[in-house]
């Protein structure tokens, strides 16, 4: 009965020990997802953690009269796609970054008129049916009356340039032109109309 009662305590003893030894944290790492500094809109995560190949999305929401700026949607160098917003979370806490340009970056172009209007961010220009250069400016947006007012700095009054620095200074003769801004009022994204007049201009991507 002794000898038993000794085998019992000891198989007791290492069963302990083997509970004890076996007891490690095997947990899954979680990592987060973070929201870089973000002008001119927003962007919310679902969920903000999770363990390696955790699917997040993502919701962009710009401000007012702007939109994500293409391939410009990243964690590091990894490019996300803008189409699905969606992606599966690397084995890393990662940073989502991203850029809002003004919605008028592009080309535009009013149905009765040849010329294209292309917009960058900081002036617009005109070329003609044949890609020579016919005139730029400059532009600001008044958000809170959804405006765009352009600013016509140089015009080719004889010759269109091949170059768009070899546009000269207007100097308007109200004989020949009459206006040196122009105001675009909002009609929707993608359709916007000269102030006064019937000229609609339309997005060309």
């Amino acid at each position: 009965m002794r000898k038993n009662g000794f085998l019992g305590l000891f198989g007791f003893f290492l069963v302990i020990i083997i509970i004890g030894c076996g007891g490690e944290d095997n947990d899954p790492e979680i990592y987060t997802v973070t929201i870089g500094t973000l002008t001119n809109g927003s962007i919310t995560a679902n969920p903000t953690s999770g363990v390696a190949g955790t699917e997040i999305t993502l919701t962009i929401i710009p401000d007012d009269l702007y939109k994500l700026k293409k391939d410009s949607l990243k964690y590091k160098s990894t490019l996300i796609n803008e189409t699905i917003l969606r992606f599966n979370l690397p084995a890393e806490n990662i940073i989502i970054n991203a850029l809002f340009e003004s919605i008028f970056i592009g080309n535009w172009k009013q149905e009765t008129h040849t010329q294209i209007w292309t917009f960058l961010d900081d002036i617009w220009y005109t070329k003609n049916s044949e890609g020579k250069y016919t005139q730029k400016g400059t532009w600001i947006i008044e958000n809170s009356e959804k405006k765009l007012i352009l600013t016509r700095t140089h015009f080719a009054f004889s010759n269109d340039c091949d170059n768009i620095n070899d546009l000269t200074n207007v100097e308007f003769d109200e004989a020949f032109y009459s206006i040196d801004e122009f105001i675009f009022e909002f009609i929707s994204n993608s359709e916007w109309i000269i102030i006064g007049t019937d000229h609609i201009f339309t997005k060309i991507e």
